[in-house]
């Protein structure tokens, strides 16, 4: 269980509905969904229900809500109590990167500025999109690395953002597939006996969705086949034959992926999924602005 967890489930107790939780969370709501269905494996219950059009708490439910009260007490209480030393602090720089871009933006970007600044401590945090998104908007971190497509599905209020590189969603096949044929396709229709490969929504939603959604807007509903692993372990499994994918082209191309066709989606916005900087506008970190200087000078775009 951790502190997320419940604090996505006082929130929707707090508004009893999942529409009002995930405006006020600034998440999706099937992230909000998928968060309180784990809680509620973790403890083997039902926390809601629904009564004709309204949402209500369970008995379970009320007993978890008041536990979950106390412990949101007692952290705010020990960040209102525990104050850290001045002569502890290390002036640093807190920078996410959502786990496929690590690879490509470190040593193209982050690296150079790193060395020319040896003064300053980098602290790096690779983890899931939602993760990264909901520590920007707590000012657990300072800036984060991430795609567009992410910050339309996830927004972080009162925030900034530069595209570092250009980028688009692509299709994945085997280059034995019979479409591989193709350098283009705007008509999905003729996948529609075949497997769409993705990763498990649990860390990557609502990427699974705007995957979907694209499927759509070719006239394909995907028959989907969910990992268990990240975007590696989807591509191994369309490289062997198992399926296609929709996936950003440039980690094709950094990965190097053997036996993988990559083919044109299009030019329709809802494939752009560009490399980004986003971070807070009232951010007070001198070293922020420093690497935001530095950033420019590289950045495929002007800052937006």
């Amino acid at each position: 269980m951790n502190l997320n967890h419940l604090n996505y489930f006082l929130s929707v107790a707090n508004n009893l509905s999942f529409t009002k939780a995930s405006q006020q969370l600034f998440i999706s709501q099937p992230t909000l969904s998928h968060s309180i269905g784990t809680l509620e494996a973790e403890l083997n219950v039902k926390l809601f229900r629904r009564e004709r059009h309204s949402l209500v708490l369970t008995p379970e439910g009320e007993k978890l809500y008041s536990f979950a009260m106390q412990i949101q007490d007692i952290v705010n209480q020990i960040y209102d109590e525990i104050i850290p030393s001045p002569t502890l602090e290390v002036p640093s720089l807190k920078i996410g990167f959502m786990s496929d871009l690590l690879p490509m933006c470190f040593p193209e970007m982050l690296s150079p500025f790193l060395q020319a600044h040896t003064e300053i401590h980098a602290q790096l945090d690779q983890n899931h999109v939602v993760a990264l998104h909901e520590k920007l908007q707590r000012d657990d971190l300072d800036i984060i690395f991430t795609r567009s497509s992410s910050l339309i599905d996830i927004p972080v209020k009162n925030s900034h953002s530069m595209i570092m590189k250009y980028d688009k969603f692509c299709l994945a096949v085997p280059r034995d597939h019979w479409a591989a044929k193709y350098d283009r396709l705007e008509d999905l229709s003729i996948l529609k006996d075949e497997t769409f490969m993705a990763m498990s929504p649990e860390h990557t939603s609502p990427l699974i969705n705007k995957l979907v959604q694209i499927c759509n807007n070719r006239n394909l509903q995907p028959k989907i086949s969910s990992s268990n692993g990240m975007l590696d372990a989807v591509l191994a499994q369309v490289a062997s034959g198992t399926g296609f994918t929709i996936t950003p082209e440039s980690y094709i191309y950094l990965k190097n992926f053997p036996n993988i066709k990559t083919i044109d989606l299009g030019d329709e916005e809802d494939v752009c999924n560009n490399v980004c900087l986003c971070w807070k506008k009232d951010t007070k970190n001198p070293h922020l602005k420093a690497f935001l200087k530095y950033a420019e000078t590289i950045s495929a775009e002007p800052e937006s």
